[in-house]
């Protein structure tokens, strides 16, 4: 299986999210399809899991900076009297929640935005 190979001398990092998930979702079909040696299946695994982490920190990333838009567009609405993201149902970080959801309170330089 040379696709495997391939993939595993990918470095993670300058993957998008869309290859991240597509290269994933390549790798649970192969190991779900019990064709492959104990090695082979274990090196695949392992990238997986490194995949699988790289691409939950991509998600955190983004729900931080979502979280530090909405609070901006709550307040600029507060400024303005309008309170339309409190209609909506958003909790005070804008996860919708209502309940604080992740990120709440981070800072624009500690979700990226600086």
């Amino acid at each position: 299986m040379s696709d495997g190979a391939e993939r595993d001398s990918r470095p993670l990092e300058g993957l998008s999210f869309r290859e991240g998930s597509e290269e994933l979702e390549a790798i649970v079909r192969q190991l779900e399809g019990n064709q492959l040696e104990l090695e082979e299946s274990l090196k695949l695994y392992e990238r997986g899991v490194r995949l699988l982490r790289q691409l939950q920190g991509q998600l955190d990333t983004a729900q931080q900076k979502v979280t530090v838009l909405m609070g901006e567009l709550e307040a600029s609405e507060d400024g303005n009297g309008s309170g339309s993201g409190a209609a909506a149902g958003l909790g005070a970080d804008g996860s919708g929640s209502g309940s604080g959801g992740s990120g709440a309170g981070t800072s624009p330089e500690e979700a990226g935005l600086s």
